[in-house]
């Protein structure tokens, strides 16, 4: 199954992840289309887009990020610009996405054993910092990266 498709029948969008509620719709934004199909494909070494904001980027990101966690499971170091705007991302909006959908709740953590920036899951944890303070994943690895906001970096 396509990321897009996973995500259609997966992901229920809350208030509080600041988009419209409801069942995501990629065919909202086209454009995630082939950045969901790149991130699936094993031979991409790497994705960058560059886009205006507000147009659904994060969230895209973020369903990468949920895709992971229930279909191919790894470790997964996502930064922001800052450490503040990691801690704000993971629980406003990833941790939300994480416990409003059963299929991925199920494999995360509970709240009371996971922090706002380290997930563990089945398989992999979710590493979220900001540019600003690297230091401490400097002993950890991960396969998937995710940088956002990097022109605030």
């Amino acid at each position: 199954m396509s990321i897009a498709e996973w995500a259609k029948k997966n992901i229920w969008l809350t208030r509080e992840m600041g988009c419209e509620v409801g069942r995501y719709n990629p065919d909202i934004t086209p454009w995630v289309y082939v950045i969901f199909d790149a991130y699936q494909d094993r031979k991409v070494e790497g994705i960058v887009w560059a886009k205006p904001a507000q147009i659904g980027g994060s969230l895209t990101s973020q369903i990468c990020i949920a895709w992971v966690i229930d279909c191919d499971p790894s470790n997964i170091i996502n930064f922001m610009d800052t450490a503040d705007n990691a801690r704000y991302a993971s629980k406003k909006r990833i941790q939300p996405m994480i416990d409003s959908q059963p299929s991925i709740r199920e494999k995360v953590n509970p709240p009371a054993r996971r922090t706002i920036l380290d997930i563990p899951f089945d398989g992999g944890t979710l590493m979220l910092t900001g540019a600003n303070s690297v230091s401490q994943l400097g002993n950890k690895s991960a396969p998937r990266v995710h940088r956002d906001e990097t022109g605030k970096w």
